[in-house]
């Protein structure tokens, strides 16, 4: 696929789904709406981004929200004799639920996240690379830690899976609730 194309099919996905987030939804007020901040926005380590991933989340309910981000990252590799290179661009997407009272929560996720990656390892070859795109399944299983206004933090197994396989990881974020 050709990146220009995949930068463009990427942002489309970010924005539409952004946008989808219907108006009744985004200007009900919950009961106790004063205690949980709606917005937060946070750097993750690892999680769905494998490396990175700066994401917002809107809490469209006490004790539910859904999650955009957005990760892109090129490791190269050298050895004169043998090289590698890999990219990645992933937009996770994710749903969570959010149990418990107060700023601390069990956080349950589950979503999907596009991804446009290229790779190529090379052995006095350097033409030879793969480019691919696909969707990766994502889930959460964590703690999460949400004043109503201030720190945000997160920490939990992030497992990324397709049809053929589960990869276990994990992830940790901080950002702010607002």
């Amino acid at each position: 696929m050709n990146t220009r194309w995949g930068h463009k099919i990427g942002t489309s996905i970010i924005v539409g789904l952004v946008s989808s987030i219907p108006l009744s939804v985004a200007s009900a007020k919950p009961k106790n709406s004063d205690q949980f901040s709606h917005n937060a926005i946070f750097l993750e380590a690892f999680g769905p981004g494998i490396l990175y991933s700066i994401n917002y989340d809107y809490r469209f309910a006490r004790d539910l929200s859904v999650r955009v981000g957005y990760s892109s990252w090129d490791v190269p590799f050298d050895l004169g004799f043998f090289s590698a290179n890999l990219k990645f661009r992933g937009f996770p997407v994710e749903v969570n639920y959010l149990p418990g009272n107060g700023p601390s929560h069990l956080d349950l996720g589950i979503g999907f996240e596009p991804d446009f990656s290229r790779s190529g390892a090379a052995i006095l070859d350097p033409s030879s690379q793969t480019t691919g795109s696909g969707v990766l399944g994502i889930a959460t299983i964590g703690y999460r830690f949400q004043q109503r206004h201030g720190l945000f933090f997160q920490v939990g197994l992030t497992p990324l899976f397709n049809f053929n396989r589960l990869a276990p990881y994990a992830g940790i974020s901080i950002g702010a609730a607002f």
